[in-house]
């Protein structure tokens, strides 16, 4: 299964009205992967924890083959790694960038100003 704090307090649809939904969600089983292949066709994206997967090695190679078949073969969307147990589902026409450790908006960069 899947659980999505948005849609699962009626937001979703309210959220869909102005453009481009990130969906957060938690994937617990292979039964949530339709739903995220859903988000994505319909021109979503969504940020997915897969922590509870972790242990289940062959079902996270299954989970992630089947969504790269779909997402990045079969659409032309992307998956992003974001941390170890976390990947964002992007769909066409939206690109992961690597390297936004750098830029000015994170603290840490030692950026000083200008424009």
């Amino acid at each position: 299964g899947i659980r999505d704090p948005l849609w699962s307090r009626g937001l979703g649809d309210v959220y869909k009205r102005q453009g481009m939904v990130l969906h957060r969600a938690t994937l617990y089983d292979l039964t949530g992967i339709d739903t995220l292949m859903d988000w994505v066709c319909d021109g979503d994206a969504a940020l997915v924890e897969m922590t509870r997967l972790m242990n289940r090695e062959h079902e996270v190679k299954t989970v992630l083959a089947r969504l790269h078949r779909f997402i990045e073969n079969d659409l032309g969307g992307q998956i992003v790694q974001i941390t170890q147990t976390r990947v964002m589902l992007l769909p066409p026409g939206c690109v992961g960038i690597s390297g936004l450790e750098d830029e000015a908006f994170n603290n840490e960069a030692g950026w000083s100003g200008g424009v």
